[in-house]
Formats: structure tokens, C-alpha cells, sequence
């Protein structure tokens, strides 16, 4: 994906190994030239699957969860893949991680999720409100919480970053 690609390539450039799961619905142009990369691993598949996401995560000890429905226009094609994906996939995709032992858990989120501010002229943090205005950051915020809500004795400890809006070319 957009960001998932670009985080690959920095990832390889510092030696790590690097195992992705995607279901290419959006294409795969952006990796096919790192699939002779001796440290690249692709496993097509979905976070929708249980037995893809074992498959992906055999001896990993990284997550990092990029994989959604993302912005308001793709939301509202159809919003209840959008609830599958984001939310259940999402849900299934800790799961499983926490299942196969993995260590850290790291959820691409958003900004999106402090909706309107009431007054622009301060800055948000982790402590903000949130107030999502669209389907996207709805399921972003759930996700959050669920993740939040998780036993802190998870073997998979999880984090989330709230990135801003990201456009441009990937």
C-alpha cells in the first residue's frame, strides 16, 4: 500500500527481514521489484484469514498493521467491508499475533480520528477528545480501543500511531 511500500524499503535498507501479507486488491506494482530481495517475503493473502495470517507470521517478531479500507470515499463504496476489514480483519489480525507470539504490535491509525476541533488554534495529543467524523476514522477509533482495552500481560504489545493525512506520490 502507500504507506506499506515506502516502509518496506526503509525497513530492507537497514537489514531486516521483511514478510508481507496483502491481498493485492489495490495491485502489487509497488514490490514486485523487491520480490528477488533475499530478505523479502510475500504471502498473498487476507486479514480476514486465519490460517493466511499464521502463515504470514511465522517467526515474526513485528507487527506493523497497515492494512485497511483507508479514506471516506473508499469507506463508502461499501461500508460493510469497510467494518470487515478495518474492525474484524483488524481484530483477527492482533489475534493472531498475539497467538504466534509476536512482540510488538504496531496500528497505522489516523488523525482523522479528533474529527473538527473546536478551536483550531491548538494543537491535539493522545489525551485529546476524540470525535470521529466518517466511517474511517469511526473504525479506527474502535480499533484503537480494542487494542487499548487488551490485557497488558499480551505477549503482543500494542502501539498506535495517529498519522496525518498523506498524499502525494508513494
Amino acid at each position: 500500500g502507500y504507506i506499506g511500500s515506502v516502509l518496506v524499503r526503509l525497513l530492507l535498507e537497514k537489514g531486516y527481514f521483511v514478510r508481507v501479507l496483502d491481498n493485492l486488491s489495490f495491485g502489487g506494482e509497488a514490490i514486485v521489484e523487491l520480490l528477488n530481495n533475499d530478505n523479502f517475503d510475500f504471502v498473498k493473502g487476507d486479514i480476514r484469514n486465519k490460517n493466511d495470517l499464521q502463515k504470514a507470521m511465522v517467526d515474526i517478531d513485528y507487527v506493523a498493521h497497515l492494512a485497511s479500507i483507508v479514506g471516506d470515499p473508499a469507506c463508502a463504496i461499501d461500508p460493510n467491508l469497510t467494518k470487515d476489514i478495518n474492525i474484524n480483519g483488524a481484530k483477527l489480525t492482533y489475534k493472531t499475533a498475539n497467538e504466534m507470539g509476536v512482540k510488538r504490535f504496531v496500528f497505522a491509525s489516523t488523525c482523522s480520528n479528533y474529527g473538527k476541533m473546536e478551536d483550531s488554534s491548538n494543537y491535539v495529543n493522545e489525551e485529546s477528545e476524540l470525535k470521529p467524523v466518517s466511517l474511517y476514522a469511526e473504525t479506527k477509533v474502535e480499533f484503537e480501543q480494542y487494542l487499548l482495552s487488551q490485557n497488558k500481560t499480551n505477549i503482543a504489545k500494542p502501539t498506535c500511531l495517529r498519522f496525518s493525512t498523506v498524499y502525494g506520490l508513494s
